[in-house]
């Protein structure tokens, strides 16, 4: 009676596992640890219906903890770990089960929110991060028809299964700074070409994208001018030595950018702030040093007036001339 059960929801749950994960040895590990949750819940059952028949057998089937730990690749962040752990539990759940998580993530939580009150599924891919994740999850819980309570764990407040997981996350101290090659086996791969009730999947070289379509256009649009604007000819001698790398090139471009370009509202001291930032940045201040290149016939000489040693007026004399 057991076998047949199980064989039955083996060659079921076993579709759905190879339509949602590729086939690795972690996937493997996985699919050990489903087997073993649905032995543990169909010989349970099996138990409470003999004990109708046979009173006389009280005995109760022990509290069996399972574990399993694993990797993701690209786009790393705490919330998209966090989603991936809820992922592997519920793809082990059997069908119509009430799934109760404790997480520390609050961004998790908020995420899986958005499936439990059965909000339109678009808001995963215009609003949310890791959309694929969060897709794959909600086509679990619909095809399963799983009811998911969160409960907010408080993170190292001494909580028992919660300090068990933070053990199974966290990488050996011996093994910090290795490559991920020695992660190679436990790493999970999401089979996203059959995600259900989506046309299309947004991918950059070969990867999907995890986050908003809008948001990642323009990423990479910030990207490609940035790159523009470093590799100009006149940043070339801080670019080819190891300046470059103690540069932060982001607060750089917030310190000469304060406000948005884009604002609606417009400041002329702001805009003569950002002019006289973006000309120093550039090397472009009308100092003597520039106006003797263009007019040499109208000035003399490129060194300060005010100086009595023939100094030459550029951008930092300006701010050195005594």
């Amino acid at each position: 009676m057991i076998q047949d059960k199980l064989r039955n929801l083996y060659e079921h749950n076993l579709n759905t596992f190879n339509n949602l994960t590729k086939k690795h040895v972690s996937t493997k590990k996985l699919w050990i640890v489903h087997k073993e949750i649905n032995e543990l819940i169909i010989g349970k059952e099996y138990k409470r219906g003999k004990q109708v028949i046979d009173k006389r057998n009280t005995q109760k089937l022990k509290y069996e903890r399972l574990t399993f730990h694993g990797n993701i690749k690209n786009f790393p962040s705490s919330t998209r770990a966090e989603l991936m752990a809820i992922f592997t539990a519920l793809i082990v759940m059997p069908k119509r089960s009430k799934v109760i998580i404790y997480t520390d993530s609050a961004c998790a939580i908020q995420n899986i929110k958005i499936i439990t009150k059965q909000i339109n599924t678009r808001k995963i891919w215009t609003e949310n991060k890791n959309p694929v994740i969060l897709q794959m999850i909600n086509d679990i819980v619909q095809e399963r028809r799983l009811k998911i309570i969160c409960h907010k764990v408080k993170a190292h407040s001494g909580d028992k299964y919660n300090e068990i997981a933070d053990s199974l996350a966290k990488i050996p101290g011996f093994i910090e700074g290795i490559t991920n090659n020695i992660f190679e086996g436990t790493t999970i791969s999401l089979n996203y070409n059959n995600i259900t009730d989506r046309s299309f999947i947004p991918i950059w070289k070969f990867t999907p994208i995890e986050t908003p379509v809008k948001d990642a256009i323009k990423e990479i649009n910030r990207l490609k001018l940035m790159l523009n604007f470093k590799y100009q000819e006149r940043f070339k001698y801080i670019m080819t030595n190891t300046k470059c790398r103690e540069i932060d090139w982001d607060l750089t471009f917030k310190t000469k950018h304060p406000s948005k370009i884009t604002s609606d509202i417009t400041n002329k001291e702001d805009s003569n702030k950002r002019s006289f930032a973006l000309k120093l940045l550039c090397e472009e201040l009308p100092t003597l040093s520039k106006r003797y290149i263009y007019k040499p016939n109208l000035y003399g000489s490129s060194s300060c007036i005010l100086c009595e040693k023939l100094v030459e007026e550029d951008n930092m004399h300006v701010f050195t001339c005594k």
